[in-house]
């Protein structure tokens, strides 16, 4: 591969060198479809060059920050560039680093993100990975009020071994479960460590409780209902219980760098 190559953001238009993986201006992950080849990039000049007389504008250079802008990553200790608002080898937001720490705050490592902020900061949109796992666990809590009313009406029946097989206490699990979930989401929003463990703790609990569902609901006859069979029923919820907590989890995961750093 040629040095001239480069990768061009999608997201921003930035021109980023090769070797890196995320985008120091906008902080999107890119991969080998971004690069734009040698032999490509006279063309694309011309290209671009019709495009910035249309729209009037100019390349996005990085921007001058000032001196406390840091030489190296302060989660994995990548040479950067003063300005780069994400390191182009993590994907760490050292915009919010930079603006935590101009504010005053003691903490300057990857654990400053323990400090307490006010409530609606929601600094965690910006970070890749975050709003996607927030998405989720609202989602999925707006699904666990759903059946928890469909429970309470008796239009719908969890088929679980004793002593979860009680009517009361299903619906105050469904409703636990869903107001969890949006602490989790908000929590994810805010950067808050605490919070961070508890929708792990919330996905954690929810796993081996749907295997619970779809192990019992196989065992069980079908019954008419309302809406069909409750073992169908039962299939259904559990399945979609198993593959949202695991995909949730996973992403929740993939994103701990923002918590207590890599």
């Amino acid at each position: 591969m040629s040095e001239e190559d480069y990768k061009l953001c999608p997201r921003c238009n930035t021109k980023v060198p090769v070797y890196m993986k995320f985008c120091p201006n906008c902080g999107l992950r890119l991969d080998d479809s971004t690069i734009v080849k040698k032999q490509e990039v006279e063309t694309k000049k011309v290209q671009d060059f019709k495009v910035f007389e249309q729209k009037k504008e100019v390349p996005k250079p990085f921007e001058e920050k000032n001196n406390e802008w840091p030489s190296k990553c302060p989660n994995c200790g990548f040479e950067i560039k003063e300005g780069e608002k994400y390191c182009p080898n993590c994907g760490f937001n050292i915009e919010v680093w930079v603006t935590r720490k101009k504010k005053g705050e003691k903490q300057t490592t990857v654990s400053y993100y323990t400090t307490p902020k006010k409530f609606f900061s929601f600094e965690g949109y910006s970070l890749e990975g975050v709003t996607p796992a927030a998405a989720m666990y609202l989602i999925w809590a707006f699904w666990n009020l759903l059946m928890a009313v469909l429970v309470s009406n008796n239009l719908t029946v969890l088929l679980l071994p004793p002593p979860f097989d009680n009517h009361s206490l299903q619906v105050f699990f469904l409703v636990f479960t869903a107001v969890a979930l949006v602490l989790a989401a908000f929590g994810l929003l805010q950067v808050n460590p605490i919070l961070y463990l508890f929708g792990i703790f919330v996905l954690v609990l929810l796993i081996p409780f749907s295997l619970l569902q779809l192990s019992f609901s196989l065992n069980s006859p079908a019954n008419p209902s309302p809406t069909g069979t409750h073992q169908l029923e039962n299939l259904l919820m559990g399945f979609l219980a198993l593959m949202i907590s695991a995909i949730g989890l996973i992403q929740t995961l993939r994103i701990r760098k923002y918590f207590f750093g890599d």
